[in-house]
């Protein structure tokens, strides 16, 4: 057999904008990586410098041999704001095609390569209305620019990259925009920092590879084929294509459907986008195999490269036999290679791919060129500079190039036009199969949703309720209708709302639930043995969620490990109960036991190192929320609440500790001093802040996008209308609740016109404000702080999904939003109050499933 490839097969390498420039400042990536608590392991900084060296990279890409060169067009830089165009970055970019040609180089472009103008992230990114439309205008700035050397296009690089994400993740719950950093990723202070650096929130921000729901796939293939329609009236002619990044779906028994339906997502989803397309863009590094129960692990012993992924140069070949059974089209090579520092596995992974294309060719698969990823080692996204697939290294401290041999093997082969290795495809290790080619994804009959008609609906903005229909599908909320619309009902339980409010489900911010006292039963004390204890707080997670609290963010917990073991059985379905941000035991210092005495624990020692190890073991042990008792309290030591408990030193500490281990912190700060060291430290979460004086508002109202406050009325006026038995004495508490009281209705309103976020929530739990009784916050920011009952309710849901880091999925009724809802016998949204009657509460739902089943309701499933 021949060792040559066809006489017009194209030999190129390829590069993408952001990943090689430098100072790509204006789009979303750089935002992601900037922003406080990136997982970006690496900032790209100047990268390799590429935008202002790319005549001499050009030139050296030519000298080795290759005949093509894939780069991309940065958006951002051709349209740093929306409609303003850049001559300059349009002169840039037509400069690099005339040096290709100079060089003898055909030019292939990629129009987009992940990263865009932040300008776009307000308008919903990937997941707006108008991208589509934006992108196709961008277009046809860019390709009259280009010139006519340009004779192929790629639109939108890798169209699959969000479903490919999403599919990764969502094991865990969720989809992170790039990268691999779960927890880095769940942080808000990082989603939140890089939405505002782009002028918008976590809600509405959606970068490229977010964009894996049907929303995001509906975009990006509307954006191509509106991108192709420009290409053919601006550029008739210039070939276009898109790039999808396929993995080979590979099969052990019983594997088949789950294989079948990453096929699917990957790949037969985007075909009616593909329509009308001249070739097609295949990227493959690796494959994927299946089992019965999802993807599984490689054989043991199988080599790996530096990106984590299987050692698979046969996956390439095996990936375009199949697309091209299925897409009628010329098939182009646009990313493979290999990721690490052995440069001999380099020309093994090369040479054997090649191989398997070669015999591709050979039997009459439409392959016309093969593009190695990538020309130089560089930026590769959360990985930074140390994930290395490049044919050149690059010394970055003097951006000097030095081509390895890979490069120059590759170089020698582009030139020949032919394998000059005898090398043949290895069989690939273990028992899995390639998934049939004629195997069809059936997708699995989807489990009824729930449409409630006959409701009106409060979104948590704060708006009136208005007349609609919701839909929920698995967890989430698929759908809303207003104005006499009809949400889907096709597979759906119908609920009857009798006309009620449905509402997001609400949030206590100052969760208490091993403070014993109930609505069901009240415990004179403190103190529980371990074991009552545990069995008291399950009980009352239950009672929170039985008065419509669907998330608690704990304030402090009287056992050091309760609250941790208690999520964990509330996420499994052990037990019922609200979502749960957990805390240890409250932090103080060494005392002489007149403090609050919140909790033992041997690591209440002083210090600045004392302090860090606390928070450090609160990690250790599964904790999120770490409270401090930052000043002391009045109502049980006359003048406590004026005491600071901590040095500066140590809060500091406290708070880089946080920040270094991920955890949020918590703090009972009533002095105005005590207000303001929390805020320096970094605290997100302030309870009380009674005593703050103009410079501690002044410091709130500058950190108002990174903390919240809960004045924790509730605990004020149930002292105040408490009637103790004769031997307990309250007359000392009821006088500083007087006090707090005054000081309160000045304060809330203040800090609510600075823009704070302020949370209801009242220390519940205590026996004379017993858990279950959270609502009656609510009342409170209405009586005394001149809320109107919406706004009330908005700061318990909207704000709540936010204190709990799900900001972006939790509080308001909006489709893609998790369905955590509410159905009110009533409309609380006029009385407020009766959100204290769990009777009212007709139904409760949460995370998609009822924990409350509204009454004589039908089971049928509307056809």
């Amino acid at each position: 057999m021949t060792s040559q490839f066809p006489t017009d097969f194209r030999w190129g390498v390829a590069t993408a904008a952001h990943q090689v420039e430098g100072f790509n400042d204006n789009c979303d990536t750089w935002a992601e990586e900037m922003a406080e608590g990136s997982p970006y392991v690496d900032k790209s900084g100047i990268a390799i410098d590429h935008y202002r060296r790319f005549r001499d990279d050009i030139a050296l890409i030519a000298s080795l041999g290759f005949k093509h060169y894939r780069f991309s067009v940065e958006w951002a830089r051709v349209e740093p704001s929306e409609g303003v165009f850049s001559a300059e970055a349009l002169t840039h970019y037509r400069a690099a095609v005339d040096a290709c040609v100079e060089h003898g180089l055909e030019p292939l472009v990629t129009l987009h390569h992940f990263t865009s103008p932040k300008w776009l992230m307000p308008l919903g990114g990937w997941r707006g209305e108008r991208t589509p439309e934006l992108f196709a205008r961008y277009v046809a700035q860019v390709m009259p620019a280009l010139g006519s050397a340009v004779q192929r296009v790629v639109t939108l690089n890798e169209c699959n990259i969000g479903v490919l994400l999403q599919s990764m993740f969502s094991q865990l719950g969720f989809v992170p925009p790039i990268g691999v950093d779960v927890k880095a990723w769940r942080a808000p202070a990082w989603r939140e920092s890089a939405a505002k650096a782009c002028g918008t929130d976590p809600i509405t921000y959606c970068g490229f590879q977010m964009a894996g729901d049907a929303r995001g796939v509906a975009t990006i293939s509307a954006a191509h084929m509106a991108a192709r329609a420009v290409i053919r009236k601006v550029a008739p002619g210039v070939k276009v294509g898109l790039s999808l990044a396929l993995s080979q779906p590979h099969m052990v028994p019983g594997g088949e459907q789950n294989a079948a339906r990453m096929w699917h997502g990957n790949f037969r989803q985007w075909l009616p986008a593909i329509d009308g397309d001249d070739f097609f863009a295949l990227q493959n590094y690796t494959r994927e195999i299946y089992g019965p129960q999802g993807q599984v692990a490689t054989p043991a012993g199988t080599e790996t490269t530096g990106a984590g992924y299987e050692f698979a140069p046969e996956a390439i070949a095996s990936v375009a036999r199949r697309v091209a059974a299925e897409l009628k089209l010329p098939i182009i090579i646009t990313e493979n290679g290999y990721c690490g520092d052995n440069d001999e596995r380099r020309v093994v992974f090369i040479d054997r791919a090649l191989a398997g294309l070669h015999a591709a060719i050979a039997d009459g698969v439409p392959i016309t060129g093969y593009t190695y990823w990538t020309a130089f080692d560089n930026f590769e996204w959360v990985f930074g500079f140390g994930m290395r697939f490049g044919l050149i290294a690059v010394d970055r401290s003097t951006q000097q190039r030095l081509p390895k041999p890979s490069a120059y093997h590759l170089g020698t082969i582009a030139r020949a036009n032919a394998l000059v290795n005898a090398v043949q495809p290895q069989p690939q290790p273990g028992n899995s199969v390639d998934l049939p080619q004629d195997h069809q994804y059936v997708p699995p009959a989807a489990p009824p949703g729930v449409v409630f008609t006959n409701v009106r609906l409060f979104d948590g903005t704060g708006s009136a309720p208005f007349a609609g229909e919701l839909r929920v599908d698995g967890n989430r909320i698929t759908a809303i209708a207003r104005d006499g619309q009809r949400v889907p009902r096709t597979n759906a339980r119908l609920v009857d709302g009798r006309g009620g409010v449905l509402m997001p489900g609400l949030t206590e911010a100052h969760a208490h639930l091993t403070w014993p006292t109930s609505v069901e039963k009240f415990v004179p004390g403190m103190y529980l043995p371990p074991e009552q204890l545990a069995l008291t707080a399950a009980r009352n997670a239950r009672i929170l969620l039985d008065h419509g609290f669907t998330s608690c963010y704990s304030a402090g917990a009287l056992s050091k490990t309760l609250e941790i073991s208690l999520r964990d059985q509330i996420e499994s379905g052990g037990l019922p109960g609200p979502r749960l941000i957990p805390s240890s035991v409250e932090r103080e210092p060494p005392s002489d036991g007149t403090l609050l005495d919140p909790g033992k624990a041997d690591e209440h020692g002083a210090g600045p190192v004392n302090v860090a190890a606390f928070v450090k073991g609160c990690k250790d042990i599964g904790a999120k929320s770490v409270k401090f008792l930052i000043s002391g309290e009045s109502a049980l030591k006359p003048g406590a609440s004026m005491e600071l408990l901590y040095t500066p030193e140590e809060l500091m500490a406290a708070g880089e500790a946080a920040r270094e281990n991920d955890l949020w912190l918590t703090g009972h700060a009533h002095a105005a001093e005590a207000v303001k060291l929390g805020v320096k430290a970094g605290f997100r979460v302030l309870y009380h802040c009674t005593y703050a004086d103009e410079e501690a508002l002044d410091l709130l109202e500058a950190h108002k996008d990174e903390l919240f406050v809960a004045p924790s009325i509730g605990i004020i006026q149930a002292t105040l209308d408490a009637a103790p038995p004769p031997h307990f004495d309250m007359t000392h508490m009821k006088q500083d609740a007087e006090v707090v009281l005054a000081r309160q209705k000045v304060l809330v309103p203040e800090l609510r016109r600075r823009g704070i976020r302020l949370l209801p929530g009242g220390d519940y739990g205590f026996p004379f404000n017993p858990n279950g009784r959270n609502a009656w916050d609510l009342e409170l920011f209405v009586r005394h702080f001149g809320y109107t009952p919406a706004e009330a309710l908005s700061a318990a849901t909207m704000l709540g999904g936010q204190i709990m880091g799900l900001g972006d999925e939790l509080g308001l009724l909006r489709e893609g939003f998790l369905a955590d809802l509410l159905l009110v016998d009533g409309d609380p949204t006029l009385d407020v109050a009766v959100m204290q009657d769990k009777h009212k509460l007709a139904a409760i739902m949460k995370d998609g499933a009822f924990h409350k089943l509204p009454v004589s309701q039908p089971e049928a499933v509307a056809a």
